[in-house]
């Protein structure tokens, strides 16, 4: 994120920038619930609480939260249970990425999402971005 804020802003990898959020979001704070949670053990995160949902049915999930396929497995697993068929939409960030030339060994989200078999679909790639959305084609659990 060094290249969008200020030089007296930046962190150092892997540090908690909540404080950065609650700034930059402060003009519609009354209308977000913010979590301070892990997906997976990661540098740092290890006493953080597991993402857990239970707020009910989930129709759209964006997706920035990594490129391996353990993290990608991690969100998955906490939130699949919420997926309504035919109507959820996922829309990962970096997915496309998986095309960088040289391959580099963190850019699994294609391994992730071609291993769902037939759970997702996917209906829409940005041209000149990383991003692509797909639709959970899953049966409920």
């Amino acid at each position: 994120m060094d290249g969008y804020v200020n030089e007296h802003q930046r962190l150092p990898n892997h540090a908690n920038f909540q404080r950065l959020f609650e700034f930059y979001t402060s003009g519609i704070s009354d209308r977000l619930a913010v979590q301070r949670v892990k997906i997976t053990d990661y540098d740092g995160n290890e006493a953080l609480p597991l993402l857990n949902w239970s707020d009910g049915p989930i129709e759209i999930v964006y997706v920035d939260c990594g490129r391996t396929f353990e993290a990608n497995q991690a969100w998955y697993n906490s939130l699949r249970q919420w997926f309504i068929p035919r109507q959820t939409l996922l829309v990962m960030e970096d997915w496309r990425l998986h095309r960088e030339l040289p391959p580099k060994w963190y850019n699994q989200t294609l391994q992730f999402t071609e291993s769902k078999g037939g759970e997702l679909m996917l209906i829409h790639e940005v041209n000149d971005g990383g991003i692509a959305t797909f639709l959970f084609v899953g049966d409920a659990e």
